[in-house]
Order: C-alpha cells, then structure tokens, then sequence
C-alpha cells in the first residue's frame, strides 16, 4: 500500500486494485467536512457500478488482522464497506460514491427514512 493525499488528508491506497484502507478517524473527517468530500470528488472519477452481490468477500483488518464487518454505508447508500474499529477497508471507487452520497443529503434522507419508520 502506498499513501495518497487527498486535499489535507492522508490514506492508504492499495497499487494492486485501487481499495483504500482509512483509519477510524480520518474516514470520519472526510464524513464530516465538505471540503474533504470535495477533494476526494475532485481527485477520483466516477466509479464503475459496484461489484456484483456474487463477489462478496470479507477481509482482515490491517491494523488487527481480525475480520472485518459488512455494512451498508449510511443504511441506505447501497455502498457496502468494509468495518473495524480501527477503520474502513473501501473497494476501489468506494470513497467516491460515499463522498457523492454525503454531498447529495444522503445521511439526512437515512435519517428521515428512520423517523418515518419509527
């Protein structure tokens, strides 16, 4: 792996297939500050469509070597990523959508699905 700066922030980029491992704290800087979603939008294109459910295949934390957990960003972004408390393991073009999902409203849309089902 080898580091990426993307605006003011730092993560690790795998040269092989283009997934990015982000600790804890950085992945939520970029989920909170618009001009971190900014640069990543700025830096990487608009992905491919997401792999297919077919290929689904979970993988060790970098900083544990524990298996990480699957979850679907915000609910309901339909980007599935990979969790540990130490961060995220994102497949290539993974941080794009999540960055495009944030800009667009896509935590307040969650949360609003959330209230109407309460």
């Amino acid at each position: 792996m080898r580091e990426v700066q993307i605006g003011a922030t730092v993560v690790m980029e795998c040269e092989r297939c283009h997934g990015m491992w982000i600790d804890a704290e950085t992945f939520q800087q970029i989920c909170a500050e618009r001009e971190a979603q900014t640069a990543v939008l700025q830096q990487y294109a608009a992905p491919a469509s997401p792999r297919p459910a077919s290929e689904v295949r979970y993988r060790p934390c970098v900083a544990c070597g524990k298996m990480m957990n699957r979850l679907n960003f915000g609910k309901v972004s339909g980007t599935v990523i990979d969790v540990c408390r130490h961060g995220v393991f994102l497949d290539a073009g993974e941080l794009h959508r999540i960055a495009s999902f944030l800009r667009e409203g896509g935590l307040d849309r969650a949360r609003q699905k959330q209230i109407e089902e309460l």
